[in-house]
């Protein structure tokens, strides 16, 4: 397999995977607002987003996805602070493309659910 090939192989298992945690947020969602914790505006992120918001439609097609961009990949304070922000407009499922724990912290301390990406929450 050429590295083009492999590139995009590994694209698409990505998006497959934004796009079953957006069916799984979407399944989980009482309020129908899910609040997405963002790092930057760029295509990487956006197509994240967007893969994980047709998940969610693809089972809850009244649930909406609200953003906060953050404009840092590593910004505790911030991620938390932007996650908080979610779940007091009444989200009640948050997720994140960041890299750090913290909006799943947030999420868990409000009551909610959450999903997110690059780090273990199991432990």
């Amino acid at each position: 397999m050429d590295l083009a090939t492999q590139r995009e192989t590994e694209r698409r298992a990505k998006v497959r995977l934004f796009v079953e945690s957006g069916l799984a947020a979407g399944a989980a969602t009482e309020s129908n607002i899910i609040g997405y914790v963002a790092a930057f505006p760029i295509p990487e992120v956006i197509r994240g987003i967007n893969a994980f918001t047709q998940g969610v439609r693809e089972v809850n097609p009244d649930a909406e996805v609200r953003v906060v961009w953050t404009s840092t990949w590593f910004d505790p304070p911030k991620e938390k602070e932007a996650a908080d922000a979610l779940l007091a407009q009444g989200a009640d499922v948050i997720a994140q493309h960041q890299d750090t724990t913290e909006p799943q912290k947030a999420a868990a301390d409000a009551g909610a659910v959450s999903v997110g990406y690059d780090s273990d929450m199991g432990a």
